[in-house]
């Protein structure tokens, strides 16, 4: 097995980053059931996600995880003399608190009027994307009804009942490097940060991540079933929290 190490993404890493959601995510009955026009579609896909994902980077309480696999020492790419390294999973993390402003959970750049920058960038360009081309890989009236859903789960978990915490917003691995220990590694990282916080751990669980989370300690509060108006099919979200009281499972 190759190690892997985990750091936090830069803006260079997103193409990469994409490449691996979009390898992943169709695992999800969520994102099968949101993004049915994909196949038609792919480079919307990919473009929107893209521009998702650089939006998540430049988040001031978010922070985005990559894991990367990293290759023998003895195979360095021949402009920096580093060890080559392949991202194969990611993960991205928000801090809720009752505060007003929240700060990063750890510093992403050391030049902050640059990270202001690219924040500011970022929202003006994808604006200027909504105004001009209409999302075509996306079911809009199922993305309206996840998005009530996501806001009612949102307000009722993790801002009434565990107001402080920190929540799974996404965690993906390409489906050629799963069962390597990645997706383990990014929660824990999450769990660890939050017990030294004080804070609660929050997420809402497909499927294939349930059994993950249940073995690192998660509790499952609730499914919370998600419809569209006039449309016969659902999906679920199971709602599932680490409380801070508790003691982690993982080995």
């Amino acid at each position: 097995m190759s190690q892997f190490r985990v750091r936090q993404a830069e803006l260079r890493d997103l193409p990469r980053v994409t490449t691996v959601g979009l390898a992943s995510l169709p695992d999800d009955p969520a994102f099968v059931w949101l993004y049915r026009y994909r196949h038609q579609y792919p480079d919307d896909n990919y473009f929107f996600w893209l521009q998702v994902f650089k939006t998540y980077l430049y988040t001031p309480n978010i922070t985005f995880l990559v894991a990367e696999e990293v290759a023998s020492l003895d195979k360095k790419s021949e402009d920096r003399g580093e060890a080559v390294a392949t991202i194969f999973a990611f993960a991205i993390w928000e801090r809720n608190e009752k505060k007003t402003a929240t700060q990063a959970l750890t510093s992403l750049y050391n030049n902050c009027s640059l990270e202001t920058i690219h924040r500011c960038v970022t929202k003006l360009e994808n604006w200027a994307i909504r105004q001009e081309f209409p999302r075509r890989d996306a079911d809009v009236n199922r993305l309206g009804a996840f998005e009530k859903g996501m806001n009612h789960t949102h307000s009722k978990y993790w801002e009434k009942t565990y107001p402080q915490n920190f929540y799974l917003s996404l965690l993906a691995t390409h489906p050629d490097y799963r069962r390597r220990g990645a997706g383990t590694a990014l929660t824990q990282w999450g769990i660890d940060q939050a017990m030294t916080a004080g804070f609660d751990v929050g997420l809402e669980a497909s499927p294939m991540g349930f059994p993950l989370y249940q073995h690192l300690g998660f509790i499952h509060l609730e499914d919370h079933v998600l419809k569209a108006d006039n449309d016969s099919t659902s999906v679920v979200l199971r709602i599932m929290v680490y409380e801070k009281d508790q003691k982690s499972l993982s080995v």
